[in-house]
């Protein structure tokens, strides 16, 4: 079952999947990481991540509105450098460098990572880590409950994904380290956020400082639901208490009232020791039999 508590969804957590949810975004925002506050040309781009000039230019223009990215003022051509204002600059920062301090280590866990590459982006641990764009779902699902071991059903519903998708995906966060599995030999092994990956910090920096830059956290769906079901709840309770006292009947003696009754209707059950059907089935006809010497007989 998911935790109560966490990041809420619908804001920071959110937030920073988009910056992951596409694999040309993650390319981009690579090269935007390791060039820090030095702008870069679209041809720049193009040549890094070697995508086309359209996919380059439609992925800036999405890093650009979300505010990662911005625009160096009065360059022809035009070039773009990380917006270090942004609330998630640093953390991603901070998360980007502690995963190429530990390269080796993921050099060797990982099958694809080549980090003597020709390739820019084939020899980032960033982007080996965001590979797929479900990843981003799923870190993001980790970086939620941070502190929560999960299974692959929770990671799915909480990531909006399908558990295969989740367990085809998964082992790649758990190589890289940024995730651990327990239960090695489990059907239903558990994942959590590994707190001691030198990444993790950055990554939850981001959250942090996007949940502070976007306000107080906003409610999740079943909460709302559940808090307007109690204040109904409350409100009808304090009617019925509001009509009972207009016709003379405090609501304490009324629930001292009922409560005698439901206790001496069980006393009689047990001591008769008759199951609780009997029981109302011979309530019922009392009542039916009372109803009916209340109805005037006319004569024949």
């Amino acid at each position: 079952m998911v935790p109560a508590d966490g990041v809420a969804r619908g804001s920071a957590i959110e937030e920073f999947e988009r910056l992951l949810d596409k694999k040309g975004l993650v390319r981009l925002l690579d090269v935007f990481l390791a060039n820090r506050e030095i702008p870069v040309s679209t041809q720049g781009l193009i040549e890094f991540t070697r995508d086309s000039q359209p996919t380059v230019s439609r992925r800036t223009d999405d890093l650009v509105e979300i505010g990662i990215i911005e625009e160096s003022e009065g360059s022809s051509p035009k070039m773009f450098r990380l917006n270090m204002e942004h609330p998630a600059a640093s953390g991603l920062l901070s998360a980007y460098e502690a995963l190429h301090e530990h390269v080796d280590e993921i050099q060797e866990s990982s099958e694809e990572f080549e980090p003597e590459s020709y390739d820019f982006d084939s020899g980032s641990p960033f982007v080996e880590l965001f590979r797929y764009p479900t990843n981003g779902a799923i870190l993001s699902a980790l970086l939620h409950y941070p502190d929560a071991k999960l299974s692959k059903r929770d990671i799915a519903e909480i990531a909006d994904v399908d558990s295969t998708t989740v367990g085809d995906n998964i082992p790649i966060l758990v190589r890289i380290g940024i995730a651990t599995r327990e239960g090695e030999d489990s059907r239903n092994p558990k994942y959590s956020l590994d707190r001691e990956h030198p990444a993790a910090d950055g990554f939850l920096e981001a959250i942090a400082k996007l949940q502070v830059a976007k306000g107080p956290m906003i409610p999740t769906e079943s909460e709302a639901h559940e808090t307007s079901e109690q204040e109904v709840i409350s409100s009808l309770h304090e009617q019925l208490r509001e009509v009972m006292s207009a016709f003379g009947v405090q609501p304490e003696e009324a629930d001292g009232a009922a409560a005698t009754q439901a206790s001496s209707r069980a006393d009689t059950r047990a001591s008769a020791e008759e199951p609780d059907q009997a029981f109302c089935y011979e309530d019922q006809r009392l009542r039916f039999e009372q109803r009916a010497d209340s109805v005037p007989r006319t004569a024949a």
